[in-house]
């Protein structure tokens, strides 16, 4: 089984991912761009192709788990004046 992994670099060479797996590329980099857009650190984005099981499903501005019907909508970021 094919799925896709969205990973973010904050400041150094190293990429941190998470256990999220989404069917398409697509999906994939809405998470990772909508991630980028609420994390201050986040230098670069990328979506890599894994072997693991699709565990969620993007739904804009959320994610949900495979079979589930609750959508989890993250916090937006907030900018301090």
């Amino acid at each position: 089984m094919v799925s896709f992994s969205p990973e973010v670099q904050t400041g150094s060479d190293n990429w941190a991912g998470n256990a999220l797996r989404f069917a398409t590329e697509v999906e994939a980099q809405g998470n990772v761009d909508h991630l980028a857009g609420r994390w201050l650190s986040v230098t670069e984005t990328r979506v890599v192709k894994t072997d693991d099981p699709v565990t969620h499903v993007w739904e804009f501005p959320g994610n949900r788990a495979v079979g589930s019907d609750f959508v989890y909508v993250p916090p937006q970021s907030i900018t301090l004046s």
